[in-house]
């Protein structure tokens, strides 16, 4: 399983997100043009493990998924994804939804949350 997480205003919660994700899960964040400001943030993923592809101006989070989608596809093929919004605080267990051994559900709530907000999240 492949974590895919866009950003446009990352912040301490990313590398916070990867510590957990450990060695779980590799990780591929897309940075949607968050400037200057994101750099910091950015290069703690990177130190992480984690690939970290930019935009240089704001293309919208569809084209941030798309960029690392693409990316994950020839750098990964055949694997799994999820996708999970990485700029805010997640909750106390969002790395356990990257698990590749978590059911389903745990594993595709969290994608079609980011793909269709919060209402995916209950279903």
């Amino acid at each position: 399983m492949i974590a895919l997480l866009p950003v446009y205003r990352p912040s301490f919660h990313l590398p916070q997100l990867l510590t957990a994700l450990g060695n779980d899960a590799p990780a591929v964040v897309v940075d949607d043009g968050g400037g200057p400001g994101a750099a910091a943030v950015l290069d703690a993923a990177r130190a992480l493990g984690a690939t970290v592809l930019r935009h240089p101006v704001n293309r919208g989070k569809g084209a941030a998924v798309r960029t690392g989608l693409a990316h994950i596809a020839e750098a990964w093929p055949g694997r799994g994804v999820v996708c999970a919004d990485a700029d805010g605080p997640l909750d106390d267990n969002a790395a356990s939804h990257f698990s590749p051994l978590g059911d389903s559900a745990r594993v595709y709530r969290p994608l079609l949350a980011g793909l269709f907000g919060a209402d995916a999240r209950e279903g």
